[in-house]
C-alpha cells in the first residue's frame, strides 16, 4: 500500500502531458543554475548543453562546458553568441533575458518547494521531447523519498535548525531556513521538524533567538562552501551547552552539494538527513 505523503508532494506527481514546444525540439540549450544543468544530464541531454553558469559542477562533464558567467555577472554576449534554441531559467532570472524575447525560445520552471522541483524535471523534459523519460524520473524520486517516509515512521520527531548563512568568524547575523523552502519539506519526509515557525522564508535570527527555539539539531549548510573549517564551526558553538544540539553533538556541518541544489540528487539529499536524524 502507497504511503500518504505531504500533499505538496502528491500535487508534484500529476505529469504535464501538454508539449511546451511545437516544430522543431530544442537542440542548444543553456541552463542558467547548477541544479537546472543536473536536470538536464539526468534526463540524458547533456550533450546538447552548449554553455551553463560556472557554479555548474555536477556531475563532472557540466565542468567542461562554456560558462555565461554567474548570477551577478552574466555575460549577455555569452547568451547571444551560443546560438541556443532554449534557454532554462528560474524566475529571478526573467529580467536578466528579457532582450532575448521573440529571438531564443526560453522555459521558465521553479524551484522553491519540492513539487516544484519535481515539475521543473517533468516540464524539461517535455521540452526536450522526452516526456516518458520525465515520468520516470520522477516516478523513481517518488518511490525513494516514500521509502525514506517510511524508515522514519514511528520514530521521534527530531527538532532541527537549518543555518543557510552567518558571519564568518563569529554566530552574529545568522540566516535560517523558514518553512517554505524544499529542504524543510524534505524534513518532514525525513521525520523532522523546523523549529522555526513563522512566516518568512529566510529570516535573519540572533543567538539568544537560537537558544530559545532549543534545537536538537543544528545543520550548517553554507559554511563549508564558504571555506570555513569544520573545527572553527564547533569551536564557535562549544561555549553555548544549554542548547541541545551543542549538549548533544549535532553541529552538522554539510558538504554535500545536493543540499543547496533542487535537482535529482533531493534523494541523495533525504538519504543523508535521515541518517542524521535517525541513525540509532
Amino acid at each position: 500500500m502507497m504511503m500518504q505523503l505531504p500533499k505538496i508532494i502528491l500535487v508534484s506527481l500529476i505529469c504535464l502531458k501538454i508539449p511546451l514546444f511545437s516544430g522543431n525540439l530544442p537542440r542548444r540549450i543553456i541552463t542558467m543554475a547548477p541544479a537546472l544543468t543536473e536536470i538536464v544530464f539526468k534526463l540524458g541531454k547533456g550533450g546538447q548543453l552548449v554553455a551553463n553558469t560556472r557554479y555548474c559542477d555536477f556531475p563532472k562533464a557540466a565542468k567542461t562546458i562554456p560558462h555565461i558567467g554567474g548570477y551577478i555577472d552574466l555575460n549577455k554576449e555569452h547568451l547571444i553568441n551560443f546560438k541556443a534554441d532554449l534557454i532554462i531559467h528560474y524566475p529571478e532570472h526573467r529580467d536578466m533575458i528579457q532582450f532575448l524575447v521573440g529571438q531564443t525560445q526560453t522555459l521558465e520552471v521553479a524551484h522553491t518547494r519540492l513539487s516544484d522541483i519535481i515539475t521543473a524535471i517533468q516540464k524539461i523534459a517535455d521540452s526536450l521531447g522526452i516526456s516518458e523519460r520525465g515520468r520516470q524520473e520522477t516516478a523513481t524520486i517518488n518511490r525513494d523519498l516514500e521509502r525514506i517516509a517510511r524508515s522514519s515512521r514511528g520514530k521521534p520527531p527530531r527538532k532541527c535548525l537549518f543555518i543557510l548563512g552567518r558571519n564568518r568568524s563569529d554566530l552574529r547575523n545568522m540566516i535560517i531556513m523558514g518553512k517554505s523552502d524544499f529542504i524543510n519539506d524534505i524534513l518532514t519526509i525525513c521525520g523532522g521538524i523546523n523549529v522555526y515557525h513563522g512566516s518568512i522564508p529566510h529570516p535573519s535570527v540572533s543567538l539568544e533567538s537560537i537558544s530559545q527555539l532549543s534545537p536538537d539539531f543544528i545543520f550548517e549548510i553554507s559554511s563549508a562552501y564558504e571555506g570555513i573549517p569544520p573545527e572553527e564551526i564547533i569551536v564557535l558553538w562549544k561555549p553555548y551547552n544549554w542548547i541541545p544540539a551543542v549538549t548533544k553533538s549535532q553541529i552538522h556541518i554539510i558538504s554535500n552539494s545536493a543540499w543547496l541544489r533542487p535537482g535529482p540528487r533531493i534523494v541523495e539529499m533525504a538519504r543523508e538527513l535521515v541518517g542524521i536524524l535517525h541513525h540509532d
